[in-house]
């Protein structure tokens, strides 16, 4: 059989909640394709398998370091299962970020707060500080409309990287 070049985008991956159960909630998952069935015109693609959050997210209320508990501190204790399992694994960068609302100084500090705040729940849960880097970024790197109180709120955030 001849080597074929094949070139594949995907536009749309539908799941199923049983599929996504077991994923912490407010975490962007690598997921690998790890099947494909060719057939004519049109490949399907048979298995995908997820590996760990590259990039978690949590959220913050306005003016707000504080971590609520909830889907945030359930994706949080996942986190801290996978550095007690794999202590190689190094908690890279927790970066925090802010909205627009306020000056920049305010903005950086309170992006370090919140990064602050999130490191502290890792070290009260026996992850050292030693295997984590923290940065305040302010309103520096928004992922979101600033201009919506949606985008804001999605501004508001934490942003923690497991390398």
């Amino acid at each position: 059989m001849p080597p074929y070049n094949c070139t594949a985008s995907v536009s749309t991956v539908e799941f199923t909640e049983e599929d996504l159960s077991t994923l912490p909630a407010n975490s962007y998952y690598k997921a690998t394709v790890t099947e494909i069935t060719f057939t004519e015109p049109s490949a399907t693609v048979t298995e995908i398998t997820f590996t760990e959050p590259s990039t978690n997210f949590v959220h913050f209320a306005f003016d707000s370091v504080k971590i609520e508990a909830g889907a945030d501190t359930a994706m949080l204790d996942s986190l801290v299962d996978v550095l007690r399992k794999d202590s190689t694994k190094k908690l890279v960068v927790v970066e925090g970020n802010a909205d627009n609302i306020g000056s920049k100084y305010v903005n950086e500090s309170i992006s370090k707060r919140r990064a602050q705040a999130v490191s502290k729940y890792f070290s009260d849960r026996g992850i050292e500080q030693s295997r984590m880097t923290i940065v305040g970024y302010g309103s520096e790197k928004p992922i979101a409309d600033n201009n919506t109180e949606e985008g804001r709120q999605a501004n508001r955030r934490v942003e923690v990287k497991i390398q």
